[in-house]
């Protein structure tokens, strides 16, 4: 799966959420971003990247969730 986090047109911020195989299991959380305007304009650099149980991604998500609905939990 993969999503734009951020595009203006010229920069981007890219998440792509890929299954890790058994015997770990859980999902590789990537970010990773791309400049049209530079030499390889599909080339892409690795941000941030975490290999997640899936409990702590949906942790991940519920945080979001929260944040997005104006909610703290401190």
């Amino acid at each position: 799966m993969r999503t734009t986090l951020f595009d203006n047109g010229d920069f981007a911020y890219l998440a792509d959420l890929t299954p890790v195989p058994a015997p770990v299991g859980g999902h590789c959380l990537t970010i990773s971003s791309r400049l049209v305007s530079s030499r390889d304009s599909e080339a892409e650099q690795v941000r941030f990247r975490a290999c997640l149980a899936d409990e702590q991604l949906l942790g991940l998500a519920r945080l979001i969730q929260q944040q997005i609905a104006g909610g703290r939990d401190d």
